[in-house]
């Protein structure tokens, strides 16, 4: 699991991508947990439409947070464009090239 998370995260992720890439992964246990445990037993017709409908929830948190992922990098990358075209932005930029 900590693989996943680890490939999932960018280079400097932020406090709030963290949480996000976290909230990601432990949809996708929840997922694969109820693939494996209604494989693997005999249930009733009940118990397989609640597994169902909680396994159709994960995945709708998997993929509610994977946009979440990707509108949280798009705003960073906005946000570190613009802030590299002001004149701050670029002196701090200039700085870091000399060192």
């Amino acid at each position: 699991m900590e693989h996943h998370r680890k490939s999932l995260l960018a280079a400097d992720p932020d406090p709030l991508e963290r949480l996000a890439v976290d909230q990601l992964c432990l949809a996708w246990l929840q997922s694969s947990y109820i693939s494996a445990y209604s494989a693997e037993r005999a249930a009733t017709a009940k118990k397989l439409e609640f597994l169902q409908h909680q396994q159709q929830r994960a995945l709708q948190r998997i993929q509610i947070t994977l946009e979440t992922i990707v509108k949280l990098r798009r705003g960073t990358q906005a946000l570190a464009h613009k802030t590299s075209s002001t004149p701050q932005g670029r002196a701090r930029k200039a700085g870091r090239k000399k060192a």
